[in-house]
């Protein structure tokens, strides 16, 4: 059993994505993390905001 497949038997193993379909598949049981996604969520809609006015410049 590699590293990754221990870890997995242990815990819920997830990947950065933006894929924000996949990420409601899964019910987030702690407070804190979902107010860090909502958080990161945010914070790139702000930075794509400022990225499209930098393009359209």
């Amino acid at each position: 059993m590699n590293k990754l497949d221990q870890l997995n038997s242990m815990s819920l193993v997830v990947a950065d994505t933006a894929d924000l379909d996949a990420i409601s598949q899964y019910q987030l049981q702690d407070a804190m993390a979902t107010e860090k996604l909502a958080h990161g969520i945010r914070l790139f809609a702000r930075d794509q905001e400022v990225l499209e006015s930098r393009l359209m410049d």
